[in-house]
């Protein structure tokens, strides 16, 4: 007979292996795992240390003062006499061991990588008694792998003490953040208990600035020629890893957006997104949009060194040559009397003073002092003022 079935791991056990007959028994073995922890056979002397003989009853004890999960498995003990007639006679007997113990993982160090490079998790271990059944990592994006099963072994080697080895592949950005591991396996009398260790991935790439201009949803490629009056939306996007926390946008040296992660934006200033951070400021084209708009962005990397990226571009704003007004002092005078016409002439870039010239019924009129071209106030405009003096025809 043998003691006990299930025992703590690290705790002691005594096995003791016993065959008892009339004529005492001459041999006596006890195996584990093809090995014999004892041979006792009388006719020879063989391995006689710890058996004791007792009238017919032979006795082998070992003791093991802590136990391993090496000790787990299967024990047999043989008994053999010679009975009638000097015929030998065999029983067996045998009795499993199961050293037990919940299931642990081991420290799992935090990873940092830069951005596509292999995401390599570091090794760990999960170790218990009744071996680790299932092993599971838990991502950030919200996928679980399992590890380890009984259909899944390749990542997970060894039986009480599993070695696991992980690659994620070339690492993006989704895989920034934390990260769990819960190992489970059965203790004593069979409950499955559940092991966690967390870790955490930082994807690294320094941050990088980029500037674009769109009319509505269509992007603008021509920046020196960027229509008057359409809705332009000045777009910022600032991309890294440990994602941007500081994006600022200026327009023409006079109006500057700021955007703090964890904090208000400027107002005007629509800002979207992670570690791929767009943000934008949507107006309606003028006159005095022409000039230099700025890009910058910051973020942390390794140990926490800031990093900068600036982006611009030039854009000029023109506007197609319109009349936008003509108009008359008096549309009836009488022959010996003067009248004025003005004509107002809106672009960008706008015309030459010269560039303004009359008609009079598809003829060009040409009397030099009859006319005179101003710019306006706003150097976009021209105003033309044709003069006449007792003209004796009509115009």
């Amino acid at each position: 007979s043998l003691s006990s079935t299930e025992v703590d791991r690290e705790s002691p056990v005594t096995l003791t292996c016993e065959a008892e007959g009339g004529r005492v028994p001459h041999v006596l073995q006890l195996v584990f795992n093809g090995k014999n922890l004892v041979n006792y056979n009388t006719d020879n002397g063989t391995n006689t240390e710890g058996v004791t003989i007792s009238g017919h009853t032979i006795t082998y004890k070992k003791t093991i003062s802590k136990v391993s999960f090496d000790d787990s498995g299967t024990y047999y003990c043989t008994g053999k006499n010679k009975a009638k007639q000097n015929a030998e006679k065999t029983d067996k007997d045998n009795s499993e061991i199961t050293v037990v113990s919940d299931v642990t993982i081991s420290s799992v160090d935090n990873v940092d990588v830069d951005l596509g490079d292999v995401l390599q998790i570091p090794k760990f271990t999960v170790e218990g008694g009744r071996a680790p059944h299932e092993v599971i990592l838990a991502k950030p994006y919200g996928k679980t792998d399992v590890i380890y099963s009984n259909s899944v072994t390749s990542k997970c080697t060894g039986t009480f003490t599993k070695s696991c080895d992980i690659s994620l592949g070339a690492s993006t950005y989704q895989q920034d953040g934390n990260y769990k591991i819960t190992a489970k396996n059965r203790a004593k009398q069979n409950k499955e208990v559940t092991a966690e260790e967390t870790f955490s991935v930082t994807v690294y790439k320094d941050v990088e600035a980029k500037m674009n201009l769109k009319n509505g949803g269509e992007l603008i490629t021509d920046y020196d020629k960027v229509r008057y009056g359409i809705s332009l939306t000045v777009e910022c996007k600032v991309e890294g890893g440990k994602m941007p926390h500081l994006v600022e946008l200026t327009m023409n040296s006079t109006e500057k957006y700021l955007y703090k992660r964890n904090d208000q934006a400027s107002s005007n200033l629509t800002c979207t997104g992670e570690h791929v951070l767009t943000c934008s400021v949507t107006m309606t084209t003028g006159y005095h949009d022409d000039g230099i708009y700025d890009c910058k962005g910051y973020n942390k990397v390794r140990n926490s060194e800031h990093k900068e990226s600036y982006k611009s571009v030039d854009i000029t704003v023109y506007r197609d040559l319109i009349i936008s007004s003509i108009s008359t002092g008096s549309s009836s005078i009488l022959t010996n009397e003067s009248t004025a016409i003005t004509c107002v002439v809106v672009g960008k870039p706008i015309i030459e003073v010269e560039g303004i010239t009359w008609d009079h019924e598809n003829s060009a009129i040409d009397l030099e002092g009859n006319f005179t071209t101003i710019k306006g106030s706003d150097d976009y405009t021209l105003i033309s003022t044709l003069t006449l003096n007792s003209p004796s025809v009509d115009y």
